[in-house]
Parts: structure tokens; sequence; C-alpha cells
């Protein structure tokens, strides 16, 4: 007999969430200067698709225990529906809207950024991107592309079996990338994870308004790291 789980409910560890959505062996790759001194260039902004927030349960648990833990958790996930993270989508136009503010010229990409649709590398190198997106440079006319990836966001709690081992946690994580469309070259890789506890009492069905507020600082505060990733930068350069 096949047993199916809910989507909804997902079991990580806590390594594996800190990528989740954002899977990638690529190392750190801090801002290179090209991004900005090269103003003369036109930069495409896209962004990953961004879901409704999910419960991710941490620690080990066995059939029986997700069967307990999911039936327990019925009307925290289904409030989580609800919650509000229009700002996580926001995001990529920000920061369209501040760069051309700096007077860079920006092309936003219409349709969100989905991995699948890109050839792999074959023998990647570090410091560039597993997929091929150069083809993106002809279609809109851009060189290089900034790609803002929401990974796991919502909430997490750690279990023992069926017993929880902490309160739920709202955590946005997210990755930052630049890449040179001649040849996929990363001129950015930087990814971050905010976690935010609730302030107060948090199980209160059925709206869980503790852990709401938590989610919703949680986004604000991914969203000013991501931005700051790109604001904290001279605001006038030297056009080559």
């Amino acid at each position: 007999m096949r047993i199916r789980f809910p989507t909804s409910v997902l079991v990580i560890s806590a390594a594996a969430l800190l990528i989740s959505g954002c899977a990638n062996r690529q190392a750190p790759v801090a801002m290179h200067q090209s991004v900005w001194q090269e103003k003369h260039e036109r930069i495409g902004v896209t962004a990953s698709v961004v879901n409704q927030p999910q419960l991710y349960k941490i620690g080990p648990q066995g059939l029986l225990d997700l069967a307990i833990n999911n039936e327990m958790t019925l009307d925290l996930r289904e409030a989580m529906q609800d919650w509000d993270n229009q700002a996580l989508k926001d995001i990529p136009q920000e920061l369209a809207a501040s760069l051309e503010d700096r007077g860079y010229e920006v092309v936003m990409i219409p349709e969100p950024l989905r991995i699948e649709d890109f050839q792999e590398v074959d023998n990647r190198q570090d410091g560039y991107s597993a997929h091929d997106f150069r083809p993106l440079k002809p279609r809109y006319q851009i060189d290089k592309l900034i790609v803002v990836s929401i990974g796991a966001h919502g909430l997490t709690r750690s279990y023992y079996g069926f017993i929880p081992t902490s309160d739920p946690v709202a955590t946005v994580n997210h990755l930052s990338s630049v890449i040179d469309l001649d040849d996929n070259r990363y001129l950015l890789h930087q990814s971050g994870s905010v976690e935010q506890a609730a302030e107060g009492e948090w199980d209160q069905p059925p709206l869980y308004p503790h852990l709401a507020e938590a989610y919703s600082k949680a986004i604000e505060q991914a969203r000013q790291d991501i931005l700051a990733e790109f604001q904290n930068q001279p605001a006038t350069m030297t056009t080559p």
C-alpha cells in the first residue's frame, strides 16, 4: 500500500532547510564591482515562484509520528494559507525601481524564473551557474541577470517523534544572484536566512495572530537584507 503525505507538512533537516528552494553547491560570491561600473549594460531582474508559506517539521519522525503531527497541526496549516506574503513577491519590482533611480537600465522579466526551463551545464566550474541562462540575453536584450530566489518560508518546528521540542518559529530563506549572460559567471551569489519567534502566546487558533505577525516580521527582515545587497553600493560610478 502506498502511503501519501500532505504536501503542506514537510519533514526536513535543519541543514537542508537553510537552502530549501534555493538548492545549490556554489560557494558564496561577493558582489563584483563590474555590476556597478559597467553602467552602460542592461540588467534583467527576475525571481523564482513564491508559493504559500509551509510548516517545516524538523527532527526524527516515524510514519505514526507524522500522522499524529499532521492531525495536530491541521488548524495551524489551514490558517497559514491566508497569511500575506505579497511583500516577498514585490521584492524584484522594488529592486528594479531602486536600480533605475540610480541610473541603471533595467528590464523586468515578466515571468517567474523556473530553473527546469534552462539546460544544465556540463562540467560546471566553481563560480559559474549550473544552468545556462545565456538564451535570455538575446531574448530580452540584457547583459546581466539578477535572480531573487525565495526558498523555504513559513514556520519551522522541531520534533522528537510526535513530541514537539520547540515552539514554531517564522522563517524565510533567500538567495540573491547576479549572472553575467556572456558566460554564466556569478557576479553575486549570496544566501540568507531569517528567523523570528512569536511575541506572546503563539497557540491562538484559529488565526494564530502572533505567529502571523512573526512571519510578517521575518518577511520584512528578509526584504531588507535582499535589497541591502544592492543598495549598499556607491550611488554614482563613472561609466567606462
